[in-house]
């Protein structure tokens, strides 16, 4: 690594640093997406030392101190929820999940790797009041959020070898996306989900560049597995890994062009109605489920769309689209609708600026003035195909039911964040004069710094101490 990539790393991580300790002081406990239910089943593991099961949760009382913080920090006004009556003795399970829309982790339902990780940090903080335990727990994610941002600059960095411009721009949106600092720094599973497929992305890499071999597939496999246990929204990795061994295959042994395209859709295809079909028939509010397969729940109407099935898919566009960019607390905090056209405008732009990039640079290498290595075009179409997957992962579940029930909050894309953001980078550059493209990382760079600071100060800061 070059001294100036040191000096550029070095100051993003830092940044990432300062803005993850910010995040952390500046909202209070509690107010981060399911934050409350992971912190019990961290503490039943650490310190409890039970097994975080629903008959667990209905013996063992909550923290005695739990109740008094939700009280301090007025996180049920704050989250406009009706706070739940009782007393300190009560169960968790009568206090959190009746008045939000989260429910507990339990192991009937959730997978407790990351909890079974967190748990010595929990055991050993039991002589520290509730606040202090929630800060230190935020500490650990914000470890892995700076762990993540690092992963995503050296595999860009490796992808384009040549250039600081595209590893510094995917490192910047990691670090100044505000609700990914929101989000990844609380007490969830997401920061580890996010961080596992990282390395999932750049152990694949490193076949793409230096060739397969036994300790490379090893890897890959093991960070494969690891990361569809730790949360089910990683599973868009599934297809991702289908489409980057035909993509290999088809470099390697000379495929003609109709047969990796005819291999390629059909993929595409078949995950999207394969998918819709499996939520269907195991759906448990996770689209891989352990039930068994119930063809009573199979239901052909969802592909007769209606206008009342338009309307519920504009619905959910908006609010994943909303969640991203600034939907904070417990999904009540928002950025002003306003803002959301210049936004859209933004990624529609940028996504016609993919188009021409993919279509220019990487399906026809001769037209380009880039000159990608072949190893090049294969892993950026391997990224282009897990941002597709990714997609089609976030609104399987309403296309499924046709319900807005599983929301889809876009934090279950934060695991994509890496060929979403490279693409998004990508596309708006694309879309810039020739002769201008030298200011396109200051540009970007500035503007997510300028977005992140008016999110801050006239949102975060007025809604929850105004």
């Amino acid at each position: 690594m070059s001294g100036n990539d040191q000096k550029i790393l070095v100051l993003l991580l830092g940044l990432t640093i300062i803005r993850g300790i910010i995040y952390i002081s500046i909202f209070p406990p509690w107010l981060a997406p399911d934050e409350p239910a992971h912190f019990e089943a961290i503490r039943l593991l650490g310190q409890v030392d039970a097994w975080p099961d629903r008959l667990t949760y209905q013996a063992s009382p909550m923290h005695p101190d739990m109740k008094a913080s939700f009280d301090e920090f007025r996180v049920w006004q704050i989250s406009r929820h009706v706070p739940p009556s009782g007393d300190n003795s009560q169960t968790f399970i009568q206090y959190y999940p009746p008045t939000s829309t989260a429910s507990i982790v339990s192991t009937e339902r959730y997978s407790i790797l990351y909890h079974l990780l967190l748990a010595p940090v929990s055991k050993i903080s039991t002589s520290f009041d509730i606040v202090t335990q929630v800060y230190l727990l935020r500490l650990v994610s914000l470890v892995i959020v700076v762990l993540t941002v690092g992963i995503g600059w050296s595999t860009v960095r490796r992808l384009f070898a040549g250039s600081l411009v595209y590893p510094a721009a995917v490192a910047a949106f990691l670090a100044f996306l505000p609700m990914h600092l929101h989000v990844n720094t609380s007490i969830n599973t997401d920061a580890p989900a996010t961080l596992l497929v990282f390395l999932f992305w750049w152990a694949l890499l490193r076949i793409f560049f230096d060739g397969p071999s036994f300790w490379r597939t090893a890897l890959v496999a093991t960070i494969f597995v690891l990361a569809i246990i730790i949360k089910p929204t990683t599973i868009y990795i599934i297809p991702t890994l289908m489409a980057a061994v035909i993509i290999f295959l088809a470099r390697r042994f000379h495929w003609k062009w109709p047969v990796s395209t005819v291999l390629l859709a059909g993929l595409i295809v078949t995950t999207f109605f394969g998918a819709i079909f499996l939520f269907q028939l195991t759906s448990t509010g996770r689209v891989l489920s352990l039930t068994p397969a119930d063809l009573s729940r199979l239901n052909l109407d969802v592909f007769n769309v209606t206008q009342e099935h338009l309307y519920t898919y504009a619905i959910a566009l908006h609010w994943s689209f909303l969640s991203f960019w600034g939907l904070f607390g417990w999904a009540n905090l928002h950025i002003p609708f306003a803002w959301l056209w210049w936004l859209g405008a933004f990624v529609v732009l940028s996504g016609i600026g993919v188009a021409i990039f993919v279509w220019r640079h990487i399906l026809n290498p001769s037209s380009s003035d880039l000159r990608f290595s072949a190893p090049q075009r294969d892993m950026l179409l391997a990224l282009l195909f897990g941002a597709i997957f990714a997609m089609i992962q976030l609104y399987v579940p309403v296309l499924a039911t046709q319900s807005l029930r599983w929301g889809p909050p876009a934090r279950y894309i934060f695991p994509a964040l890496l060929p979403l953001s490279l693409y998004l980078f990508l596309g708006y550059r694309q879309m810039i004069p020739a002769r201008f493209r030298q200011f396109a990382l200051p540009v970007w760079v500035s503007a997510l710094i300028a977005y992140d600071s008016v999110t801050f100060l006239l949102v975060v800061l007025p809604s929850i101490y105004g």
